[in-house]
């Protein structure tokens, strides 16, 4: 690697062959703070959509999945069985 060139930094996972450029502003970054697991994490879901109407031209959007919401693990016995 040359020295003038600074490396990159890749993070989280994104399915093969799909590649997006996400803009957050300031004031979206603050409120997805309320959003963050216990562990400080924030997830975001990329969907995209085609129309073949349209040649197959997509529109993209990006949801902030909330935590909250998601189902806790079941509880499990003794002997490491949920029933």
């Amino acid at each position: 690697m040359s020295k003038d060139k600074a490396p990159k930094n890749y993070v989280g996972y994104v399915e093969p062959n799909a590649s997006f450029r996400v803009k957050f502003s300031l004031s979206e970054l603050e409120q997805m703070k309320k959003f963050a697991t216990e562990k400080g994490n924030v997830f975001v879901k990329i969907n995209l959509t085609k129309s073949k109407d349209q040649n197959n031209k997509g529109n993209a959007w990006a949801e902030v999945e909330d935590p909250s919401t998601w189902s806790k693990p079941a509880e499990t016995s003794a002997d490491g069985m949920p029933f």
